[in-house]
């Protein structure tokens, strides 16, 4: 048995299964993250994000399991709400209708959203980032949330599953009760009021965590595990 997260690996070794291992994902190309020459401004404007603004971004489909709503509620209750703008990338899954949902609860709450769909330039978007937002309810891992570690953006993530592998409370984000839309926004708040020194350390904290998730780690384990089952 191959698992890709902490908890499924410790219920598979419960059972009968003589081996039973843990690889860190598909990979994470954690070069691509890293943008050496880009206009952060510039992009932001692009998006729909102005001076001033401070961006939260999630990346996933629009669905009820990735409870992004959970996050417009949040920032709802930020203090300087009106500078928020939260920026969702993903599709609005088999006409679910949650593109019209969100921005009808997002209008509700006066909450600043963009509902940018499937895009390419993930890299980018990620590195016009202030904060990173994974509020599913279950993640087998999370390719997104280590994708804005590897940018250098701290992370607010569901602790479920996954997410918690990577999430490392006041380290390199903060895990939260997917239900609570409380406890994300004091999240979110800690991280906007974190001084410059702190804001570096948490930058470096995250690239160092996602470096546990490259391709090459991937790669390497998944050599081992081969080596293994198939002597």
């Amino acid at each position: 048995i191959v698992t890709i997260n902490a908890e499924d690996y410790s219920n598979a070794k419960k059972m009968l299964c003589r081996k039973v291992f843990q690889l860190p994902g598909v990979g994470v190309d954690i070069e691509r993250m890293r943008l050496k020459k880009f206009d952060r401004d510039a992009y932001r404007e692009s998006i729909g994000v102005h001076d001033g603004q401070i961006m939260v971004l999630s990346v996933g489909e629009l669905s009820a399991r990735k409870n992004h709503e959970e996050i417009i509620k949040a920032l709802a209750l930020c203090q300087d709400k009106e500078r928020f703008v939260y920026v969702i990338c993903g599709r609005d899954v088999s006409g679910s209708g949650m593109h019209s949902k969100l921005q009808r609860l997002a209008d509700e709450l006066d909450v600043k959203i963009r509902l940018l769909g499937h895009r390419s330039d993930i890299p980018e978007i990620n590195n016009c980032a202030d904060i990173a937002a994974l509020p599913s309810l279950r993640e087998g891992l999370g390719l997104a949330g280590i994708e804005a570690l590897a940018a250098g953006i701290p992370l607010v993530g569901s602790d479920v599953q996954g997410i918690r592998d990577y999430v490392h409370s006041g380290v390199d984000g903060f895990l939260c009760n997917p239900h609570s839309e409380r406890e994300w926004s004091d999240a979110i708040d800690k991280l906007v009021w974190l001084n410059a020194e702190q804001k570096e350390q948490m930058k470096k904290n995250c690239l160092k965590e996602s470096e546990k998730y490259s391709i090459k780690k991937s790669l390497d384990t998944l050599k081992s595990i081969y080596e293994v089952v198939l002597p």
